[in-house]
């Protein structure tokens, strides 16, 4: 049935990530908390990595093939590309347009 009215809920603006158990792929690309690339792994073997060195992992380029993930704190994560975001609004500028009119 559809709505007559769109829904209160607004996700978020910005890219939403996958973490941890909202991951859907078999195989994932890892890198480390450090930047390394650690291999492509199955899911369940990057999930206990992630566990077992106390991070999450988080899907940072699903779209790839296989999808890259990343083990990192994700508070930490979302704090940093907030930061990034902010910085990169700073630097753009809004174009004007002047209109001129000719009798």
């Amino acid at each position: 049935m559809s709505r007559p009215f769109p829904s209160r809920y607004s996700p978020p603006p910005g890219p939403a990530y996958k973490v941890d158990g909202k991951i859907r792929a078999h195989e994932v690309r890892v890198i480390g908390d450090d930047g390394k690339q650690l291999g492509v792994l199955p899911l369940g073997t990057a999930l206990t990595l992630a566990r077992a060195s106390g991070v999450d992992l988080v899907e940072i380029a699903p779209n790839a093939t296989p999808p890259v993930c990343r083990l990192v704190d994700f508070g930490k994560f979302r704090c940093e590309q907030s930061k990034k975001d902010k910085e990169s609004r700073k630097h753009q500028h809004a174009t004007k347009v002047k209109e001129i009119q000719l009798n």
